[in-house]
């Protein structure tokens, strides 16, 4: 009996053992209801999920006032200097949803407050990747690292947060 319990024992540690199992880290992502985001940028290649849709506009467009039809506006990098103009203030601190700046090395106040603009507004000492501005109040959104997971933590972090505005708000 104690030779079939150590011939058990020894076939459980070699299985475990010769397990060739690659550990792989996944993004645990929250429950989301659909969100639609109005993108002036590029569109996010990480986030590929059904319930997440973007649909590309240009700063022009934010005069249209067709705002209800998204959940949130989001800006990316490379449109943020003109974002800062002063044309389009009044949107950002009139607009019925989120307004979303990525990767802004500046301050809020270069979108929010008049006659502030990306050069002449302090740096973003935060350091959050997504800042924004919702009826008043600001927030932004950190990355733990610069890894792709970190950025896809990041992006579900905002998600949840346009997520809990948008049903608060239905």
């Amino acid at each position: 009996m104690i030779k079939n319990l150590f011939s058990l024992l020894l076939f459980l540690f070699l299985l475990v053992g010769c397990s060739n199992k690659e550990e792989v880290n996944i993004v645990k992502k929250p429950e989301i209801n659909n969100i639609e985001i109005g993108l002036v940028g590029e569109i996010p290649t990480l986030i590929k999920e059904k319930n997440i849709k973007f649909k590309k506009i240009t700063l022009q467009d934010l005069h249209k006032k067709n705002e209800m039809s998204f959940d949130a506006i989001m800006i990316t990098k490379n449109y943020l200097q003109e974002a800062s103009d002063e044309q389009y203030t009044q949107f950002y601190l009139n607009s019925s949803i989120p307004i979303v700046f990525v990767q802004s090395d500046k301050a809020i106040s270069a979108f929010i407050i008049p006659n502030h603009t990306y050069e002449n507004t302090f740096e973003n000492h935060a350091q959050d990747y997504f800042i924004g501005y919702y009826k008043g109040t600001t927030f932004g959104v950190a990355l733990n690292g610069d890894t792709n997971e970190d950025l896809i933590n990041g992006y579900w972090s905002l998600f949840a947060l346009l997520d809990r505005i948008k049903q608060t708000n239905n």
